[in-house]
């Protein structure tokens, strides 16, 4: 870090729960399992007995199924993106201690 004239501030470090991380990471993989198996709201509309009621209950499957599939989704690629970021960490302090001589 850096303070207002450029110059490097001592005291600062990188601290990073790489445990914590991969935790993050799993449990985001298992959250995003979780909702691919969902299965899609019934359409019931024929016991809906009303054709409004029915388009609605419709409506609603399709919308559910679309966002559970961006959510999904997005959990996958957030789960991935932990699981880089313990990569990364993991091997700039590997680099940084070999560096230093300390393994």
């Amino acid at each position: 870090m850096l303070d207002g004239t450029g110059t490097p501030v001592a005291g600062q470090h990188l601290k990073a729960d790489l445990s914590g991380i991969e935790r993050l990471a799993g449990s985001l993989g298992q959250l995003a399992n979780e909702f691919a198996a969902l299965t899609t709201v019934a359409d019931e509309a024929g016991a809906a007995g009303n054709a409004e009621l029915a388009g609605a209950l419709s409506d609603f499957a399709t919308g559910w199924s679309d966002k559970r599939n961006q959510l999904a989704g997005q959990l996958k690629d957030l789960a991935k993106d932990a699981e880089a970021a313990v990569r990364a960490y993991a091997a700039t302090d590997l680099a940084l201690a070999q560096g230093l001589g300390t393994r």
